[in-house]
């Protein structure tokens, strides 16, 4: 792993991910923990059918933590004139990738939901009626700022009211914007340095708060951080939360004590929806997709530049991204 991290540049989060998917493959593949990279060769077959099972982003993950795991050196492996085992394997692979990139490239270019999206869609219209579900719920337990010792069920009840909250009142964000995401007093924001602004986000309180948005979640790169700011009803809820919130985080897990890990917040996400889709598989992925799909500064391009490249900085994401990914028909 430090081979990883000093040559590839990679961070622990991303070297997380990679143990995770690996760990998975393993298990699935040979019934046994990941040891080392040789089931990858040795079960070639039966691993390809597993990815080909697999939707385009998922097999596109697994596949580089595949290529990672096969050569760990950053650097191109040549095609020999007679290939090792490894290098056989390790290219098939990259062929793979490159026929997945290609066929995700062509569904969000043509704009067309993908089997996924059209299994789980929903509305902008139904989000924010479960939104409001979520709004009248609180207010009928009589959750208030001064409510003392509040039950785990209510304290769940608030946080899945706050999670909602952030993606109706606010342009919906990534993951990654509110994961690690932490408070500061608008006079310690002031004293951060330009590298400690880029490198982190947070929730600047005061009369006016504000999100300082940073770190990988940044993709405008000529930004120091993306601010977002928050609205009455917003500030209202978050209020409220930080009541109930002990800790320095926004969103810390079950028990208080850290962040909510990327795991937790996907589970999270999936069960605040739950009671009202149906059986579908609501995420912040196909919220921004709903959300875009759905906003008429979209469906005239010509006409709304300056809104759409407005709306796709809010989101934190160019507007190529906005109109190939995540608009849909």
């Amino acid at each position: 792993m430090n081979t990883l991290i000093k040559e590839r540049g990679l961070k622990e989060r991303t070297l997380h991910i990679y143990r995770t998917k690996l760990g998975a493959l393993a298990k699935t593949i040979t019934n046994k923990e990941f040891v080392n990279s040789d089931f990858l060769i040795s079960k070639y077959d039966k691993v390809e059918k597993f990815l080909k099972a697999q939707t385009n982003s998922t097999k596109a993950n697994f596949i580089k933590s595949i290529l990672v795991a096969l050569y760990p050196v950053k650097g191109v492996v040549p095609v020999s004139k007679d290939p090792s085992d490894r290098e056989t394997a390790y290219h098939n692979y990259v062929g793979l990738l490159h026929d997945t990139k290609v066929v995700y490239e062509t569904t969000i270019q043509d704009g067309a939901k993908s089997d996924k999206d059209e299994k789980n869609w929903i509305t902008w219209v139904e989000v924010l009626e479960i939104a409001n579900k979520y709004k009248k719920l609180v207010k009928s337990k009589k959750i208030t700022g001064k409510s003392a010792d509040l039950s785990s069920s209510d304290l769940l009840l608030l946080k899945k009211y706050l999670i909602i909250s952030l993606y109706t009142q606010i342009p919906p964000q990534r993951t990654s914007t509110f994961v690690d995401l932490k408070y500061i007093k608008p006079a310690q924001y002031k004293k951060l340095s330009t590298e400690e602004i880029k490198n982190n986000s947070y929730l600047v309180e005061g009369a006016n708060p504000f999100f300082s948005i940073g770190a990988n979640t940044l993709k405008n790169k000529t930004d120091t951080a993306n601010i977002l700011p928050i609205n009455k009803q917003l500030k209202s809820v978050l209020t409220l939360w930080k009541k109930h919130n002990i800790t320095e985080y926004l969103i810390p897990n079950t028990i208080f004590t850290d962040p909510m890990n990327y795991k937790e917040y996907g589970k999270l996400f999936v069960d605040i929806f739950e009671p009202y889709v149906d059986g579908k598989i609501i995420t912040p992925s196909l919220l921004r997709k709903s959300h875009i799909s759905s906003n008429k500064d979209y469906k005239d391009l010509e006409d709304a530049q300056s809104k759409v490249e407005q709306t796709a900085k809010v989101m934190n994401h160019s507007k190529n991204v906005a109109i190939k990914v995540y608009k849909k028909k």
